[in-house]
């Protein structure tokens, strides 16, 4: 048949199936094409450049002659190169499962931020060797499904903007003095990966809908370490005390307000004695009743934090963005694989052309020192 008829064949042999495999045969013909196609690619470029020096040497051609010949041939052996390893790339990306990339986004608290990344790490070196039986059972799932786990990786999420607010409430905890000797930049490089509050975990697996099992074991890994456990057990006692006594602190703050709005009603409504008012002082400082208010308002607030961080405290790892329940997929223009062929098979052939050269330069010192 036909070059073109062979390739296309073997092309159309590349249909995906569900779940982004392929079967055996389809494999099979996609090998067997490629290496077609390769063998003729290679075969003609060999016996046409062989055939165009031949030619220029048989005939006395003149040196600028041999040049040129030389420098079509470079020309198209390059050209074949890229199109053998764009072929390749085609063959390789049609027969790898398809991946896909989910992304969650984490919280951790009672600096639990460290045994997180060491549990990702761990479990990324399982998907690394393949080891689908320990990670089955680390994430309950069966052992197919986390033969498609490939890789879990996890990274502060940082921008400047969080970056310029955690510098200001750091410098705000300092002496005046020392705040002053502490750059924003000298801030930025002190912090390090575990300081961070918000993190990302990506996971990428060529099975699509099986991100939504996997957070939940992961976080539960966290939190089960005793030393966290007692943390936050300490950590919500003392919360709901500190909340118990704000509570209490609000209530006799109303009933003093609510005294003082009595006394002022029985002054206004009685006659004073020898003609005399009594002054109340409009200052802050002064005036008492000013004074409460700002500080029911003090204990309002208080309050609020108190049971913000409670809310927080109820977790060791707090999820802030759950997995989807569908991954998408992964696409860049570097992790394409018919470029990656394209640059590669150029790579190969600059390598091939640099050992032609260092081999010729060597011969011909080794003439030129024998002349001598």
């Amino acid at each position: 048949q036909p070059l073109g008829e062979r390739v296309q064949l073997a092309f159309h042999s590349s249909k995906t199936v569900r779940g982004g495999r392929r079967s055996p045969a389809q494999i099979t013909y996609e090998q067997r094409g490629m290496l077609l196609l390769v063998l003729l690619l290679g075969q003609k470029t060999l016996l046409l450049c062989r055939g165009k020096v031949a030619e220029s040497l048989q005939h006395g051609c003149r040196s600028n002659d041999v040049d040129e010949t030389r420098q079509t041939n470079s020309q198209m052996t390059g050209s074949t190169a890229c199109v053998v390893g764009l072929a390749a790339g085609i063959v390789i990306e049609n027969t790898s499962p398809t991946n896909y990339l989910a992304t969650a986004t984490l919280e951790p608290h009672f600096d639990s931020a460290r045994q997180l990344y060491s549990n990702v790490e761990y479990l990324n070196d399982l998907a690394k060797q393949s080891d689908s039986i320990q990670l089955g059972t680390f994430f309950g799932i069966s052992t197919a499904d986390a033969a498609t786990i490939s890789t879990l990786e996890i990274a502060p999420f940082v921008t400047e903007t969080r970056l310029l607010q955690e510098y200001n409430d750091f410098v705000i905890g300092l002496d005046s003095l020392v705040a002053a000797e502490i750059s924003y930049k000298d801030f930025v490089k002190q912090m390090d990966d575990y300081d961070r509050k918000i993190h990302v975990l990506s996971v990428e697996s060529s099975k699509q809908d099986l991100f939504g099992s996997l957070l939940s074991p992961l976080t539960k890994s966290v939190s089960e370490v005793s030393y966290f456990r007692e943390q936050q057990a300490t950590e919500l006692a003392n919360l709901e005390l500190m909340d118990s006594i704000t509570q209490v602190s609000i209530v006799q703050t109303d009933s003093l307000l609510s005294l003082f709005k009595d006394v002022k009603i029985i002054e206004a409504n009685k006659e004073f004695s020898n003609g005399t008012n009594l002054y109340m002082s409009e200052s802050a400082e002064d005036n008492a009743e000013i004074s409460l208010l700002e500080r029911k308002i003090i204990l309002s607030n208080q309050l609020e934090e108190i049971r913000t961080n409670k809310l927080k405290a109820r977790y060791v790892v707090d999820v802030v963005a759950a997995f989807p329940e569908v991954g998408y997929l992964v696409k860049s223009f570097w992790g394409d694989k018919k470029v990656q062929g394209a640059v590669g098979g150029l790579i190969l052939l600059s390598f091939f052309y640099l050992i032609v050269y260092l081999d010729s330069f060597i011969i011909s010192k080794n003439k030129e020192d024998r002349r001598h």
